[in-house]
Parts: structure tokens; sequence; C-alpha cells
């Protein structure tokens, strides 16, 4: 008998090896949902469980596995090769070589020095590590700045800890605030976002054309839990894969109100949406009332700015566009006579009108210049 956590795990397993890296994080957070919240779970589920995880956890990124880890910890009975996969993702071998170990704590000293030279700081930076990161943005004896502070503002917006220890720091500027708004205390998102809103109200930019993108999300959502929706979400506002948000908590429920800001959604949409989805929120008229605040406080510009989303793709550009390619072919492959006396087709600027020369059909056999004229 088939475990309740993993109905058909031969296909989750090829879907997850072969299709699109994005659905990655999204069937891993899933099932393991479904993993906690089975009742009764027996050895079929975990092994099933296990099967499915220790082929996703090589594959998507440390902020989906912090998320997993935070998920586990309800349960009792999770396998233990998936607790050691985890862990060692996220913090390395549990007995790293001995000379591996002195070098990562000299670093982690050196990145603690009031003394740091620029390039020694630039040194440490190009490791790439965590702990070494949130050690230099904590060190206020040293000055960042240029590549090296956006380096680690990008590095932050996936690693909770490195953001908060960015947002003590002077050097920021609002761009870099507006990047880190969803691990600033309630406090501080207040204050980012009236600096990002005055910012842009120094700096008018055309909003970017989202046709279509509010209401697809819309109908998506009556009954659904957000896991479902998060991914149409992320895909319509061009994000980095696996786009989540923590809806037990303050600051993931004003990210996820941003993000459908973002999309050009009317503050009362939104606030439908909330109401249609099948969350805990919904039933907590203090969450909902606070959150149709924000949605009704915040213009898209801003949102779209603080969710770090991209122009959209000008969708109606690109309709034009394919129209104007199939009315041209149709013309170019239609017979002479109807190419020469039909009807003009009116083509995209961007396809010049060709000039109406005759071609050889395939029957056609060139006049004789010898023979008789028989004009």
């Amino acid at each position: 008998m088939r475990s309740e956590a993993v109905s058909d795990l031969l296909s989750l397993a090829h879907l997850a090896r072969h299709s699109h890296a994005d659905l990655r994080p999204l069937l891993l957070r899933i099932q393991t949902q479904t993993f906690v919240a089975a009742k009764g779970r027996g050895a079929a589920v975990a092994r099933d469980y296990e099967a499915l995880a220790l082929g996703l956890i090589p594959l998507v990124t440390d902020d989906v596995l912090v998320e997993v880890a935070a998920m586990l910890k309800a349960a009792e009975d999770v396998p233990s090769s998936v607790s050691r996969a985890l862990r060692e993702r996220l913090h390395g071998p549990a007995e790293p070589q001995p000379a591996v170990s002195r070098m990562r704590a000299d670093a982690l000293r050196q990145a603690s020095c009031p003394d740091l030279t620029r390039a020694e700081m630039q040194r440490l930076l190009m490791l790439q590590a965590p702990d070494i990161d949130t050690a230099l943005a904590r060190n206020g004896a040293i000055r960042l700045d240029g590549h090296d502070l956006a380096g680690l503002v990008e590095r932050a917006r996936r690693n909770g800890t490195l953001a908060r220890a960015l947002l003590g720091r002077a050097e920021l500027a609002v761009e870099h605030r507006a990047a880190l708004h969803r691990f600033a205390p309630r406090e501080l998102r207040q204050t980012i976002r009236a600096e990002v809103t005055a910012h842009l109200a120094r700096r008018p930019a055309a909003p970017a054309a989202r046709t279509g993108a509010a209401s697809r999300i819309l109908s998506l959502a009556a009954g659904q839990i957000p896991p479902r929706v998060f991914p149409f979400i992320g895909a319509e506002l061009r994000l980095e894969a696996g786009f989540t948000c923590d809806l037990a908590d303050g600051a993931g429920r004003e990210h996820f109100v941003l993000a459908l800001r973002a999309l050009d959604m009317e503050a009362d949409d939104v606030i439908a949406l909330l109401l249609r989805l099948d969350w805990p929120g919904a039933l907590s008229v203090g969450i909902v009332f606070e959150l149709a605040a924000l949605a009704r406080s915040v213009s898209p510009a801003v949102a779209a700015c603080l969710v770090g989303a991209e122009a959209a793709p000008d969708r109606a550009g690109e309709t034009g566009r394919t129209a104007a390619r199939d009315q041209d072919r149709s013309r170019r492959v239609a017979p002479l006579s109807e190419r020469r006396d039909g009807p003009q087709t009116s083509l995209s600027p961007a396809f010049p009108t060709r000039a109406a020369v005759p071609s050889a059909l395939p029957d056609h056999r060139p006049r004789s210049t010898t023979g008789p004229d028989r004009t």
C-alpha cells in the first residue's frame, strides 16, 4: 500500500529530475508539509519522504533548506539521513578536516579585525561563506561600499542573518535597504517604505505594464493554500526561483501583500485574495485589517521596488509583433495572384513591406526568346 505522504513517488522523482528547476523548491516544501502533517506516520511514509527529500536537498538553495529544517522541527521521527543531509548542506560536514577548520577559524577572526585592509576584505568576500560574510557585515570598523557592498546585499536577499547584520550599517543606500525590507524589524520596515516612496517621488519612472497578471493570480486563489500560488506570483514578477513567503510571520505576510501590489493588483482585490485563500490569517480580522491598510498605502511602483520585481515584458507589444509575423508569413506563402491583386496586408513597422517581385512558380516555363511571338 502506498504511503499518504507521497502518492506517486516515481512520478514525483521524475518531475524533480527533469522538470524546470523552479518546481524543486515547491515540491520539497509541499512534501515536507505533507510529511509533518501526516497522522500516524508509518515506516512506508518515512521511506517515501526520505527518498524524495534526499534527491531534492542537493538541488535547492540554502534558504529553502532553512525553511524545510524549520518545518521538520515539528516532527519527532524525521529520517536520520534527511537530518544529516540538511545539516551537512547548511553547516558543512560534521567533522571537517583539521586544516580546513583552522583556515575557516582564521578567516572568521580576520573578518572581525578592526584593521582589516581592503585587499584582505575582498579576499574574504571571494570565499562567499555565509558566516564570514556576516562577520564582515558586523565589523563596524571597516567601510563597505561599491561592488563589495552590492555583492553582500545580493547574497543577503537569501540569508536573513546576513541581511539583519547589514541593516545596521550606515553605508546602505535606499535601494539596498529596500532589497532587505523583508528581513527588517517592524518599525524599520515602515521607515524603509517611507524612504522608498520619497525616493521614487523624486525620480518618477513609468510603471511596469503587467496586463492581466493580477486577474490571472486572483482567479487562481479561490480555495488554494498559499504555497500553490507563490510560483505563479514569482513567475509574473520575474523573481528568482523559489519565491515564497512565511505567512506565519508579520514580515512574510507584508512581503506577500507587496508582491500582489507589485502585480498592479488593486488594493480591494488584494484583500479579496487574502480572504479567498485557505490559510489561518483569513479568519483573523486583525491580520486582514492590518494587511488591507498596507495594500492601500503602498503604490505598485514602491511595492515592486521592495520585492525586487523586474520590469514586466510588454505582452501587448509582443502580441502585436506575433500577429504581424503571422500576417507577413501568410502574405509570403499566398498565391502570386493574391499577393499582386488581393487586399494589401498591413504589416508591423518591424516588418518592412517587400517589393512585389514575381517569382517563378514550380510549373512555370520561361518564354523562349528565339521562337515566334504569340502575343
